[in-house]
């Protein structure tokens, strides 16, 4: 077991084992960092929450007609936004 200590801080516990890259090195990125940056669900890991839902309301979709730096073009008939639940 390892933790990682600089300054004034300190990581949670974790384990290396031999057998880390077994699943393949995207796994748990998929299986927990992924995850845990959604911000916009509760995310909850059998007894753990790491946050709950949160930037709830700002993702909106570009004004109609408008050309962005990107080249998207939002087109003039959008879908209705969402109710909140």
């Amino acid at each position: 077991m390892y933790e990682v200590e600089y300054a004034n801080s300190r990581s949670q516990v974790f384990r290396i084992a031999p057998d880390v890259y077994q699943r393949g090195a995207w796994q748990p990125v998929l299986e927990y960092f992924l995850p845990v940056q959604m911000c916009h669900m509760r995310v909850e890991e059998q007894y753990r929450v790491w946050h709950g839902a949160c930037h709830l309301d700002d993702a909106r979709m570009a004004p109609v007609n408008y050309n962005h730096f990107d080249g998207y073009l939002q087109p003039a008939s959008s879908p209705e936004k969402p109710s909140p639940l």
